[in-house]
C-alpha cells in the first residue's frame, strides 16, 4: 500500500492557491464544507462532495477548481485525508482525482481496518444531504445536533441523576461517540456508567434505556451516510435499529450484595413498556447474576410469572394492558345502575387500560383507553363493558377481564371486505405467529386453516 500524500511546505501550498485563484471566502467555505463531510459521514467519495456542494451553491466552483482544490487540501495537515483507491488496497488501479475520497483519520490513522469497515457498513446505502446551514454546523468537531432527544436526555441527567451543567455536556458527548462509533452503544454505555459508579433505581433504568434507545435510533451516523437508523429503516423498510443493553460490574455487585433488590428490578422488567428484545436480555442476566445460567423463553400466559409471586403470569405480571392517552376525553353520563358498576368494577377497567375519575355529578371523565386498538367507537365499547358487567353473575374478576379483552379483540379484528396493503398484511400475519395460540381468536375461533394441494386444485377445478 502506499503512504498518505506528503504535506507540502507552505510556499508549495501558497503558489498552488495562486494558481487556482479562488477567492479566499470560497475557498474558506470548501474548507468547511470538508470538515462537515468528514465528520459526518467520514468516509465520502469526491463526486458526491462535488455533487452536494454544486447542488447548494449554484456557480460557485466549475469540476476543474474543485480537483484543484481538492489537490491542495490532500497535501495539507487537516483531520482528515483524501485518499485514491490505490493508497487503501492493494494492487486496486490508479483512478481519476474525482475517484479519490474524503476520509476521516479516525479511520486510518492505525490501521485501515477501520476504512473497511466502514466501507462495507455504507455498502449501498443512499446518502443523506442536509440543507446547507444544518450541514455545515458538521464542520465543529463533535457537533450535538439539538433534536427532542438529546434534549429529553439532557432533562433526564439534570432533573433524575442531578449531574451539573459540565457533567451533562461530557456525558452526552460520550453518549454521541458510543453511538456513532461502537458496534454495541448498549454495552457501552453501561459500562461508561459503571466506571463513573453511576447506579440507577429501577425507575431510572427503565426510563434511562427508552431515552438512550430513542437518542440512538435518532443520531445521524457515519455508517448510515448521515442517515439516522430510524430514518434507513424507513427508507429501506427495517433497517436494524438498536435493541439490546446489558449490566455493568457494578449494577451486578449491587445486586450480589443486596444493595439493589433483583426481585423488584424483575419484577419492574416484566411491568414495563419495554421491547421484548430488552426485557429478555435483562432477564437472562438477572438469571446469570443469581446462578442460573438458563436462557430465558417467552412467558406464557399460564406459565408461573418470572417475577416469583407463584401465580401464573396471566394473573400477575401478565395482567396490565398499556393505555394511551386521550385528548379530548370522553364524558360518560350514566344511570344509578350503570354508576355502581362501574365504582364496584373499577379494578377491572384499570387492568382493562382504561384510566376513569369522576367528573361531577353522575358524569365521569375518560382520559385513558387501552392502547393497540385501532380507531373504534370507544364510548360505545365502554358502555357495551359496563352492560356486560351488570350481567356477569358469579364470574371472577379475571374470568371477567379475559372475557372483556376477548370481547374488544373481536371487535377491533379486521372485518370481512376490510382492503389493506401487502405490508399490512404481512405485518399483521408476522404479528400472529409470536402470539401463544396463532391458530384461535380468543373466543376460540380458528384463524387458520390448512389446505393440501390436493384440496386447492378441487377448489379451482384442476381436478375432479
Amino acid at each position: 500500500m502506499s503512504r498518505f500524500p506528503r504535506v507540502y511546505a507552505e510556499s508549495t501550498i501558497a503558489r498552488m492557491n495562486k494558481k487556482l485563484a479562488l477567492p479566499q471566502e470560497t475557498m474558506s467555505l470548501l474548507y468547511d464544507y470538508f470538515e462537515a463531510f468528514a465528520n459526518l459521514y467520514q468516509l465520502l467519495p469526491l463526486k458526491d462532495a462535488y455533487k452536494i456542494i454544486s447542488r447548494q451553491n449554484k456557480g460557485l466552483i466549475t469540476l476543474d477548481e474543485f480537483i484543484a482544490f481538492s489537490e491542495i487540501a490532500r497535501h495539507e495537515d487537516h483531520f482528515y485525508y483524501i485518499l485514491a483507491k490505490d493508497e487503501l488496497y492493494l494492487n486496486a488501479p490508479k483512478e481519476k482525482p474525482i475517484g479519490r475520497e474524503i476520509v476521516h483519520s479516525c479511520l486510518v490513522d492505525i490501521d485501515y481496518e477501520d476504512y473497511y469497515n466502514m466501507a462495507d457498513h455504507q455498502a449501498g446505502k443512499p446518502l443523506k444531504i442536509l440543507p446547507k446551514q444544518e450541514l455545515l454546523k458538521y464542520k465543529e468537531e463533535m457537533y450535538i445536533a439539538d433534536t427532542t432527544y438529546v434534549r429529553a436526555m439532557t432533562n433526564f441527567l439534570r432533573t433524575r441523576l442531578k449531574m451539573s451543567e459540565d457533567e451533562i455536556n461530557y456525558t452526552i458527548s460520550d453518549f454521541i461517540l458510543i453511538i456513532t462509533c461502537d458496534d454495541k452503544p448498549f454495552d457501552a454505555v453501561s459500562k461508561m456508567l459503571d466506571r463513573k459508579n453511576i447506579l440507577m433505581t429501577k425507575s431510572q433504568l427503565e426510563d434511562f434505556i427508552k431515552l438512550f434507545t430513542d437518542l440512538s435510533n435518532n443520531t445521524r451516523m457515519p455508517q448510515n451516510r448521515g442517515f439516522t437508523p430510524l430514518e434507513l429503516s424507513a427508507n429501506r423498510g427495517g433497517q436494524k435499529v438498536i435493541n439490546s443493553i446489558s449490566f455493568g460490574p457494578n449494577i451486578t455487585a449491587a445486586f450480589k450484595s443486596g444493595e439493589a433488590d433483583i426481585e423488584e428490578y424483575r419484577k419492574g422488567i416484566l411491568m414495563s413498556e419495554l421491547p421484548e428484545k430488552f426485557k429478555m436480555d435483562m432477564l437472562r442476566q438477572l438469571s446469570q447474576i443469581e446462578g442460573k445460567n438458563t436462557t430465558p423463553k417467552k412467558v406464557g400466559r399460564n406459565d408461573p410469572c418470572p417475577c416469583g409471586s407463584g401465580k401464573k403470569y396471566k394473573k400477575c405480571c401478565g395482567k396490565y394492558i398499556d393505555t394511551q392517552m386521550l385528548m379530548p376525553p370522553i364524558i360518560l353520563t350514566l344511570n344509578m345502575n350503570e354508576e355502581e358498576v362501574l365504582k364496584r368494577n373499577m379494578s377491572i377497567f384499570n387492568k382493562l387500560g382504561y384510566e376513569i375519575e369522576e367528573f361531577g355529578g353522575n358524569e365521569y371523565k375518560v382520559t385513558g383507553i387501552p392502547a393497540g386498538f385501532p380507531k373504534l367507537d370507544y364510548r360505545q365499547m365502554l358502555t357495551d363493558l359496563i352492560d356486560g358487567l351488570m350481567q356477569e353473575g358469579r364470574m371472577t374478576d379475571m374470568d371477567i377481564l379475559t372475557e372483556k379483552v376477548a370481547s374488544m379483540s373481536c371487535k377491533a379484528a379486521i372485518k370481512g371486505n376490510n382492503k389493506i396493503s401487502y405490508e399490512e398484511a404481512k405485518e399483521l400475519m408476522e404479528e400472529l405467529m409470536k402470539a401463544d395460540n396463532p391458530y384461535n381468536c380468543p373466543h376460540g375461533r380458528p384463524t387458520l386453516i390448512v389446505m393440501s394441494k390436493y384440496d386447492i386444485e378441487k377448489k379451482f377445478k384442476r381436478i375432479v
